[in-house]
């Protein structure tokens, strides 16, 4: 199947993003009992070097935002990236409100990251490199993928209009 470049662009990102969910950002909501060695080893590197005060703190609104993530996220993420590859448009929905929703999340940890009085200028600055190409990529997702769908909206009010004006 040939997909447009956009859509591969967009499978490589959830190639890339749907592992990353699951063995960086949900590792904090995993019992620790079945979370592998190298892992957690992993996850204890990133809150040293980067001082994470969002998952050392893990507030409440960050907590529901994790839980979001597992619950939400993580599966439609996973639907997207089989739904490009099968060549299904109605992955275009579905990305919109993913790239809408983490647009959202990722926004405000940002801002809490920014004021936050416990990490180093140093420190904020290796988070936004975390952080802040999600913060672009998320709203791109969700308007070239609204584009697409008003697009394809419009053909069919075309096609809809001409059949009546038979």
């Amino acid at each position: 199947m040939g997909y447009s470049t956009a859509d591969k662009l967009y499978l490589a990102f959830f190639a890339m993003f749907i592992p990353a969910m699951v063995f960086v950002d949900l590792i904090p909501i995993w019992p620790r009992a079945i979370v592998p060695a190298p892992l957690w080893a992993f996850h204890e590197f990133y809150l040293d070097n980067f001082n994470d005060q969002l998952v050392i703190k893990f507030p409440t609104w960050f907590s529901v935002f994790v839980l979001f993530e597992a619950c939400y996220n993580l599966p439609v993420a996973i639907w997207i990236f089989l739904g490009i590859r099968r060549g299904d448009s109605s992955s275009w929905v579905h990305m919109c409100m993913f790239g809408t929703l983490c647009t959202l999340s990722t926004v405000v940890c940002i801002a809490e990251i920014r004021q936050d009085p416990d990490i180093t200028a140093l420190e904020e600055k290796m988070l936004m490199l975390c952080y802040v190409p999600f913060a672009v990529i998320f709203p791109i997702m969700a308007v070239h993928n609204m584009i697409r769908i008003q697009g394809r909206l419009a053909l069919t009010d075309r096609a809809a209009i001409g059949k009546k004006g038979n």
